[in-house]
């Protein structure tokens, strides 16, 4: 069974279990509070989150290759500073609501949460590719694919969104509404990600924010209720299984590195890990996970 849930394709967060997420957060937002609060979200989701890629990329070559002797590409090093610039302000959220913050507050740190994803995710394509192609952080072709990227995605989940509108206004069986814009949350990232070549997390937030904003004037009373009940069950889900599926397969990976170390091949290379090679490693790894952390405070 555990080993099912390791080997379980990448696809299946992706296409089914990330769409929910990302809708249902983005949906359930209070939206005119949200407008009021989005220069400072997009402040901090935008250039802070570029900055934070940018300073752990830093930390990591300084580490990785500086002091280690390796020879990754400055690439590999956005890569990974755009895998952990994004963060996830669950339990902060918890904290804020159960202390009575107000509500500006809590749409600040949660609307940055959903807009730093597709940010973090767009470099994440980009420097993948780069690393992909063995190419160099070519300035112009990091640029470009950043505009197609991203402003591709919120172009296209904003059309999506008003399409929708219009197919609902047609329709006026409660069930159908929830089964169309169900169709919808699903295509529309499956589109933006597999057909138009852009950021399905971007075109899922902005959908889901289009859907907070204009879903009072085109859906029923009873439609709301249903889809707003539909969409909490499906995010509390979709949360339960990613994080429970990270655990798994974390597990595993950890497992599988300290067996190669000790056994037959290197984890960065092709021969056996010496014990003052491994624990040189876990001392930058730990330095490293501490700078992040700074990164982050600076940043912010």
């Amino acid at each position: 069974s555990l080993s099912a849930w390791v080997n379980t394709h990448p696809h299946i967060i992706l296409f089914v279990l990330l769409p929910p997420l990302l809708f249902e957060d983005s949906a359930s937002i209070d939206y005119h509070v949200f407008r009021k609060s989005l220069p400072s979200s997009m402040l901090l989701a935008g250039p802070g989150v570029i900055l934070s890629s940018a300073l752990s990329g830093a930390f990591s070559w300084f580490l990785f290759n500086l002091l280690a002797g390796n020879d990754y590409s400055w690439a590999t090093h956005m890569l990974l500073g755009g895998i952990l610039s994004a963060t996830d302000p669950v339990a902060v959220l918890g904290v804020l609501k159960s202390l009575g913050a107000p509500a500006k507050l809590n749409l600040i740190i949660g609307g940055e949460s959903l807009l730093n994803d597709g940010t973090a995710v767009v470099v994440f394509w980009i420097f993948r590719d780069l690393v992909a192609e063995c190419s160099g952080a070519d300035f112009n072709v990091v640029f470009s694919r950043f505009v197609v990227l991203a402003i591709g995605g919120v172009s296209w989940g904003w059309i999506a969104a008003h399409g929708m509108y219009l197919w609902i206004k047609f329709v006026s069986e409660p069930v159908l509404e929830v089964t169309i814009v169900m169709m919808c949350v699903f295509a529309v990232f499956w589109m933006a990600e597999e057909v138009l070549g852009v950021s399905g997390i971007l075109a899922s937030v902005v959908f889901g924010l289009a859907t907070a904003r204009k879903s009072y004037f085109c859906m029923s009373a009873e439609c709301l209720e249903r889809n707003h009940m539909l969409w909490e069950q499906l995010g509390f889900v979709s949360t339960l299984v990613i994080f429970v599926l990270s655990g798994i397969v974390a597990r595993g990976k950890i497992d599988a590195m300290f067996n190669r170390a000790f056994d037959e091949s290197d984890i960065l290379g092709g021969e056996r890990l010496s014990r003052q090679e491994l624990i040189q490693l876990l001392v930058l790894t730990l330095v490293f996970y501490i700078a992040v952390f700074v990164v982050r405070g600076l940043t912010i």
